[in-house]
């Protein structure tokens, strides 16, 4: 029988993440170009790995919803779901009522970029 020890998984995990964050980050690059500029590669790629774990935080696990996370991170900043100019950020994120968690974080996004456009 074949066992992965911990070192060995931890080796895996950080591979797909990799393979997640690549595409991303040339992504938020096509979309926030300024910001990314301004961030720098290390922390836009950090920023990519943090919204992995806030986004799985709300069970959004998903690679299209953690990206649109990531996406409403860059809009709103890294922690608007505890941003307290966005309380309607986790209320809709933890919506019992939905439990798609896709829908969620779309519900999320959807008010973020209404909100920036009207900011414009």
């Amino acid at each position: 029988m074949f066992t992965l020890r911990k070192e060995q998984f931890a080796v895996f995990e950080r591979m797909e993440i990799a393979k997640f964050e690549n595409p991303v980050y040339l992504r938020l690059n096509e979309l926030f170009p300024e910001k990314c500029q301004d961030f720098g590669e290390a922390l836009v790629r950090n920023l990519i790995r943090y919204g992995i774990q806030r986004a799985a935080s709300y069970e959004i696990l998903g690679a299209v919803d953690v990206r649109t996370y990531i996406d409403v991170m860059m809009l709103l900043g890294p922690d608007f779901d505890k941003d307290p100019n966005y309380p309607w950020a986790e209320k809709l994120l933890r919506d019992k009522n939905v439990t798609d968690p896709g829908v969620r974080v779309a519900r999320v996004h959807e008010t973020a970029v209404k909100l920036q456009s009207e900011k414009a």
